[in-house]
């Protein structure tokens, strides 16, 4: 799964919903208990939520959403939200990467934390050409090097190319590979698409639900097929089995 000292990606196109899976990975991991089967969590422990999109009030109010959805209680002792956006890395015009005092502080708050959440890659990231295989490699060392110094495992959520939108694969992301590359686990989000029905969904339906799948896993065997999650009326998400009725 998402590893200790590890970077890892969570990848889907803008909107979908990778900030909600984020924060049910995090709700999960901080409270011990599993929510969502794509994310079973190995005891737990404090998670650092760096919000590019959402500030703290807006989290911690869909944090209560989901508490009341699955019946858990998140320990705010364990779960911490920064939503104050300042850039980690910067780069010149030569492409030479330079770390900024918020890099400077969040390597050493990161090692009072287990997980390290960093929504999305281009809010914290962002940098004038993705496409720079030799930037992105830089980037993708300095957040490799973020995990294996706090020993956190470091989770960061980016965006699929227009062409990715409906992939499941690790190539979906936008940009180089170098960040994929430099990953240890990837997980994909993406809506149903054309095979809405094939899975059960009837057309009508298709915006409650996403698909997901995990594209590479370095430590385990990797988990073929893909998973399917609905978003409830409070946007909360649950596994689902949208076929079942059909078998």
């Amino acid at each position: 799964g998402i590893y200790p000292g590890r970077l890892s990606l969570l990848v889907g196109e803008s909107g979908i919903g990778k900030s909600t899976i984020a924060l049910t990975a995090a709700a999960s991991f901080a409270s011990g208990r599993k929510l969502l089967s794509a994310f079973a969590p190995n005891g737990g422990g404090r998670v650092l939520f760096l919000s590019g999109e959402d500030d703290a009030p807006v989290l911690k109010k869909r944090l209560e959403a989901l508490e009341a959805a699955y019946g858990v209680k998140v320990p705010r002792d364990r779960l911490h939200f920064v939503d104050a956006v300042s850039p980690l890395l910067t780069v010149d015009g030569a492409g030479t990467t330079h770390i900024t005092p918020a890099w400077t502080a969040l390597r050493k708050k990161g090692a009072n934390y287990e997980l390290i959440i960093v929504d999305p890659f281009v809010s914290w990231l962002g940098v004038a050409n993705e496409n720079d295989a030799s930037v992105m490699g830089k980037l993708a060392e300095h957040l490799k090097a973020l995990a294996a110094d706090t020993g956190a495992a470091v989770l960061v959520s980016h965006h699929t190319s227009k062409h990715g939108a409906l992939s499941l694969e690790q190539g979906a992301a936008r940009g180089s590979g170098a960040l994929a590359a430099a990953a240890r686990w990837i997980g994909n989000l993406a809506r149903p698409g054309e095979g809405a029905q094939a899975l059960g969904i009837e057309p009508e339906d298709s915006h409650k639900f996403l698909r997901f799948a995990i594209s590479k896993i370095s430590y385990g065997s990797r988990v073929h097929g893909s998973k399917i999650f609905e978003r409830d009326a409070a946007g909360v998400l649950h596994d689902a089995d949208p076929g079942a009725q059909r078998r």
